[in-house]
Order: C-alpha cells, then structure tokens, then sequence
C-alpha cells in the first residue's frame, strides 16, 4: 500500500491533488494572517522594547520561520490525534442507548 505523503502528482487523483492545494494554502493563510499581526504590532514593540533596525528584521524573519517550521509537526500531531477521537467517541456513540432527552451519556 502506498502512503499518502509518498504519491507522485502522476499517482493522486484530481480530488486528491486539490484537496492538498486547499491544506496547503490554508496552512499558508495562517502563517500570513499570523505575520499580519506581527506587522501590525511591530510599533509596539519598537516602542517598548526600542530594538535596532536590524532587531526589528531578525523579529519579523525569526518569527515566521518558527512559525512556518512548526506547521508540519503540528499538522502531523492535529492529524494522529483528530483520527484517534472518532475511535475513541464514535463506538460509545453507537452502543450507549440514548437517555430521555435523547442525548448520550459517556
């Protein structure tokens, strides 16, 4: 069985292939939103913490560098975790007989 990071583009479907357009510009609109903020509070910081011209450059780079580099980790831990909640949920879901407001009780 082939893994699903180990595809060419030859291998995936047309779904398959904007399905990781989508995650992979959503990934980047996080990061641009999130650079958006830095930029909007770099007056603030100048103000309060006074750095150089070149401090000022190395906050804005480190920033969305940490912030990029932390996207595949998190994206890989959000998935483990996302599919182990339905295995987890879903059967007591189904065998728990719903109480008399019609809601499951764990």
């Amino acid at each position: 069985m082939v893994s699903f990071f180990s595809k060419t583009s030859d291998m995936m479907t047309t779904k398959q292939r904007w399905t990781a357009l989508i995650v992979l510009a959503a990934s980047l609109f996080v990061v641009m939103m999130d650079m958006t903020i830095l930029i909007m509070a770099l007056p603030d910081l100048v103000r309060d913490l006074n750095p150089t011209s070149t401090e000022q450059l190395w906050i804005v780079d480190i920033y969305s560098l940490i912030l990029a580099s932390f996207n595949i980790p998190m994206t890989a831990l959000a998935d483990k975790l996302v599919h182990s909640i339905p295995v987890r949920i879903c059967p007591k879901v189904i065998i728990d007989r719903p109480n008399r407001d019609g809601c499951c009780i764990f």
